[in-house]
């Protein structure tokens, strides 16, 4: 690659699934426990996922890098490590990370802070080193203007000494307008936009910035110049156009736009002078509460988020125009192609809306594979119009090889439901009869006598049962031997799954565990291997059938 387009941006965020679990026999690993690879598997059950997704600043490249399970909200000291280990990697095969891009939540903040603490040469709120490369940490701007809106919603805004801006000038600016009008000033906006007990409406970024546009602030002035609305709502209608051309400063592109900041960075683009009257302008906002008038600014982040973005980007400009940038498109800062491939993995399938991680991880390998092709346009953020850099087909090759070559079994077929124990001991002894079917006895007097019965016992009762009633079975009548095995690894697998299920290996590392039982089987004959594969299915199918039991 060329050297300006290995320059990059680190997005990640969190999605949110549905626990669940399912056996992964050829890693011998359950799926649907947290997981947070180099840091560890744990016995909760994940909820989220986190992913990682790397992004061109010149070319419009992205590539999905890394995904961690998580229970809830992961916490702030792993968020770091996890950091640093990604950007390392990224690091390590030529790229240049330039800065991370998250939401602003309080996990992501935590992280960052400790990121940019640690930085003892050149402290500062908004960057890190990572082997003595500067990473910046920007906040996702259109996050950052919903919570704006939040924030509008709660409390008065003072913007300036003797100007505030309040919500309620928005909303009336709204009715009147469908009231008074055949044809709308604010044809984005409709009644639903303004149900805030819609959670789903509310996070909405296209709402957001229809109530916060350039639109509803020639509205305002309208009617304010109609006496419709009071002459202090001139100071609201001066705040949405601040927030409105701050909006677009930080998310332009190209150089077509009648909206002078709606463009990309460059050297003599007004943009840096905008940006420095804000910081100033920012660290003067007061947000106030309606009722009892009270100064809540320090409960609210997103003032400091927009400082600490500006700040970064600043501060990338300024790096990367040293480096040959002629130009900077600002809308390649934002974490749009990761709520994309979010919207493509909630595609797959109808029950993807909300997954489990195994759908999860499928649904992300295919959406990787096939290029992270959109589908259909997710209205909450803008076409990223990026190519990813590999659809990493290569990883896919002999990932399901089958290492010790278990005989194919429709494990599936034997969840039998809660019994007393005279019918534990017949489905027992129907299964084990079902498993040496399938991996065939040798001819062979040692394992014959190991694994057969000579006579039918009080524990053939189904088996016999099964057979007189169709005659086209050819059931077989597994010996004590075989039965109490698979009621042994039965009993012993369950109890060790309960502590153990989340750890890797599971099945080398119980056989280890029980070597001493398995010993005793596998010794019967020592020209054929029939002991060892009877004991790994039984294993295995008793894996499967615990998952399918577990409950979260």
């Amino acid at each position: 690659m060329d050297d300006l387009n290995r320059n990059c941006v680190l997005l990640f965020d969190e999605m949110s699934l549905s626990s669940g679990f399912h056996y992964k026999a050829h890693k011998q690993t359950i799926t649907g426990f947290e997981d947070l690879d180099h840091l560890g598997r744990s016995s909760q059950a994940a909820n989220h996922a986190l992913v990682f997704m790397a992004r061109g600043v010149r070319k419009a490249w992205k590539q999905v890098v890394a995904y961690y399970l998580t229970c809830d909200t992961i916490p702030s000291i792993h968020l770091k490590n996890i950091i640093i280990k990604v950007i390392d990697a990224l690091q390590k095969i030529g790229l240049k990370v330039v800065a991370t891009v998250c939401v602003q939540g309080p996990t992501n903040q935590g992280a960052l802070r400790q990121l940019c603490f640690n930085n003892r040469e050149k402290p500062t709120s908004y960057h890190f080193v990572v082997n003595n490369q500067s990473v910046c940490t920007i906040y996702d701007v259109p996050h950052l203007l919903k919570n704006t809106r939040h924030a509008l919603l709660r409390c008065e805004i003072q913007f300036e000494p003797g100007k505030v801006a309040k919500f309620e000038y928005i909303e009336k600016a709204f009715h009147l307008d469908k009231q008074k009008r055949a044809y709308s000033l604010l044809p984005k906006l409709n009644q639903s936009h303004f149900n805030f007990s819609d959670s789903f409406l509310k996070m909405k970024v296209k709402v957001a910035a229809a109530q916060l546009s350039h639109s509803m602030t020639a509205a305002i002035e309208i009617f304010v110049s109609s006496g419709d609305l009071p002459a202090e709502a001139i100071y609201t209608a001066e705040f949405v156009e601040t927030i409105d051309k701050l909006l677009d400063s930080l998310n332009g592109f190209g150089f077509d736009s009648s909206k002078e900041f709606y463009r990309a960075l460059s050297e003599n683009s007004p943009h840096l002078a905008f940006w420095s009257n804000m910081l100033v302008q920012l660290s003067q906002w007061k947000l106030i509460t309606r009722d009892a008038g009270k100064d809540v600014t320090k409960q609210y982040a997103f003032i400091e988020g927009w400082q600490i973005t500006i700040r970064s980007i600043i501060d990338i400009w300024n790096r990367l125009k040293q480096e040959g940038f002629k130009y900077l498109s600002l809308r390649s800062v934002n974490q749009d192609p990761l709520e994309n491939l979010f919207g493509l993995v909630r595609q797959r399938g109808v029950r993807n809306t909300n997954p489990t991680c195994h759908q999860f991880i499928a649904a992300l390998k295919t959406s990787v594979v096939n290029n992270l092709s959109n589908i259909s346009t997710n209205d909450n953020c803008e076409n990223d119009n990026c190519s990813p850099l590999s659809n990493l087909t290569s990883f896919l090759e002999g990932c399901y090889d089958n290492p010790q070559n278990l005989d194919v079994i429709d494990y599936k077929e034997f969840v039998p439901e809660s019994t007393s124990n005279i019918e534990d001991n017949q489905a027992t002894a129907y299964v084990t009869g079902y498993l040496l079917h399938k991996i065939v006895i040798p001819d062979c007097d040692a394992c014959k006598k190991t694994f057969l019965s000579g006579e039918v016992t009080n524990k053939h009762i189904f088996v016999n049962f099964k057979e007189h009633g169709n005659a086209t079975t050819n059931l077989i009548y597994a010996s004590e031997k075989a039965i109490t095995t698979l009621d042994q690894i039965h009993n012993r697998l369950y109890e060790y799954l309960e502590y153990c299920g989340h750890l890797q290996q599971i099945e080398n590392k119980f056989k280890e565990l029980n070597k001493e039982l398995f010993n005793s089987l596998i010794n019967t004959c020592s020209e054929h291997n029939t002991a060892e594969s009877f004991i790994n299915n039984c294993i295995r199918l008793t894996i499967y059938k615990y998952v399918r039991e577990k409950k979260v």
